[in-house]
């Protein structure tokens, strides 16, 4: 996730150090801003895919549980980064915040942090905790998202990797970088992990327990692979086969699910027909351009599957002689409205937010050039209290509550309209019972934006802080509408309105 930093002392190409995880050869690539529907395309899936389809299955507008649509509003939450004793408080808090979903990352070197024997010897494996973390997200009645590598990144030492994988390498490997290849070595130390990972995971999937239950719902195989530049592209196709099948052979049979993956892309058979792989975002001010191409990138190469963001800006990391998280430009609690808002302008049915709850790197477990805080300007911060991100997310829960999956049903309808502010957009979503969410958005982040939008058949006043964005939500049959979602940071702007007007 974001920058890949190792401290593994030369396991992979020192050039990675810099490599930013959203890639740059799209984000640049101009073809991809042209608008393109979630609906545009025929769909690949093949429903076999779906091992409960009457538990958990997915189309390419939604995700369903138990036969229903469901918005997945999910929190990242790394319980390695927590002390336990404070996960009650991180989970109520969670609650509190109207997330009905949280996702962590599982750590290989921090469960297995003495060398086994061989891949058959489990003795130094401890697993204990995740077990804890992912019964007590159950307690509070959360889906759960796990994310086991084996690479996390994460700004985690070696992201992820244990030190002593090393001493396990041939003398003859089948290319010159062992880690994430698919040398029958390195996989059967894959299997060597992930077995036990879905020996712990599989008694908590929401296939396994009785009906109205949470539990978890999505398995991610790898991260972020499309920074590997250094194996063909069939070898990592193969790999990811691999990884899926071992999942499946250990009995995970909910989704599978990867991220910025390409080679999980345009599968038309196989296991890799049905894993989705999400798009990470860290726009900052530049949603559109950046965010934007990313989907469009996603819709055109998926067919069938639908728009689910693993990794939504929920702040930045922070590095040693650099700005702290809240200090950084362009990670105000109003960009997490906008870039939410935008996300589902444009159809999606989830969204993972990274961080929600920030954290600390312990130790010398953080990355090269990590601070020791994690608080990422996290909803939750790294002390435990709650701030202006969290209050947004908590008027966000509401709108998608009462209306994230109709508006991700929602046909995208063109419009012609006219507005007083040239830096305020609009785009309309049209339900299938006739409700209209005009969706009032601007990427102008230095003033206030006041002004009238006017259609064909309605017009209405906005009012927008700098980078705002809300809904107009315009009943089926209705001619007056309601300004979604209502939370704290719409309030101040109302006031700050009616003061101006005064």
């Amino acid at each position: 996730m974001k920058k890949y930093i190792v401290g593994l002392l030369g396991f992979l190409p020192m050039f990675m150090s810099a490599q930013n995880i959203t890639d740059l050869a799209v984000m640049n690539d101009q073809t991809a801003d042209s608008f393109i529907g979630n609906g545009t395309q025929i769909s690949s899936i093949d429903d076999s895919v779906f091992i409960h389809p009457d538990r958990i299955r997915y189309d390419r507008q939604c995700i369903q549980i138990e036969g229903k649509d469901i918005f997945l509003f999910s929190a990242a939450f790394h319980y390695f980064r927590v002390p336990q004793p404070l996960w009650p408080d991180r989970f109520r808090k969670l609650k509190e915040g109207g997330f009905n979903c949280v996702e962590t990352y599982i750590p290989w070197n921090w469960h297995e942090r003495k060398m086994p024997r061989s891949p058959q010897d489990e003795s130094c494996l401890d697993m204990r905790e995740l077990d804890d973390f992912l019964k007590m997200a159950e307690d509070f009645g959360l889906y759960v998202i796990v994310r086991p590598g084996p690479y996390i990144c994460a700004e985690w030492s070696g992201g992820g990797f244990p030190q002593w994988i090393m001493q396990k390498k041939p003398a003859k490997t089948t290319f010159d970088t062992w880690l994430q290849s698919n040398d029958p070595e390195f996989m059967r130390w894959n299997e060597h992990w992930y077995r036990v990972v879905c020996r712990v995971v599989a008694p908590h999937q929401l296939t396994r327990k009785s009906k109205g239950h949470t539990g978890v719902i999505f398995f991610q195989v790898e991260n972020e692979f499309n920074r590997i530049k250094w194996f063909p592209k069939e070898a990592k196709k193969d790999y990811l086969i691999q990884l899926t099948q071992i999942v499946r052979k250990y009995e995970i049979d909910v989704p599978v699910i990867t991220c910025w993956t390409d080679e999980a892309r345009n599968v038309e058979e196989g296991v890799l027909n049905g894993v989705v792989d999400m798009v990470n975002s860290y726009p900052r001010w530049e949603i559109e351009k950046n965010f934007g191409r990313l989907i469009n990138q996603q819709l055109r190469t998926q067919p069938g599957k639908p728009l689910i963001s693993g990794e939504l800006q929920g702040g930045w990391m922070s590095e040693v002689g650099g700005k702290l998280s809240w200090e950084q430009d362009g990670l105000m609690p109003v960009q997490t409205q906008n870039i939410t808002l935008y996300a589902l302008q444009r159809g999606f049915c989830g969204i993972n937010y990274y961080m929600t709850v920030g954290g600390t790197n312990f130790d010398d477990w953080g990355a090269r050039q990590m601070t020791t805080t994690y608080d990422y300007a996290a909803a939750i911060a790294e002390n435990g209290s709650t701030n202006e991100r969290y209050r947004c997310f908590q008027g966000l829960a509401h709108l998608l509550k009462e209306h994230g999956t109709k508006i991700a049903r929602a046909d995208v309808l063109p419009i012609e309209y006219i507005s007083t502010d040239p830096d305020v957009k609009l785009v309309l979503r049209k339900a299938s019972n006739g409700d209209r969410y005009y969706f009032v958005r601007t990427e102008e982040h230095t003033r206030h934006h006041f002004g009238t939008i006017q259609t064909s058949d309605l017009t209405f006043d906005f009012s927008l802080e700098p980078f705002g964005a809300m809904i107009y939500y315009l009943p089926s049959g209705g001619s007056q509408g309601d300004w979604l979602p209502n939370c704290p940071i719409r309030n101040l702007v109302r006031q700050l309105k009616r003061i101006l007007s005064d």
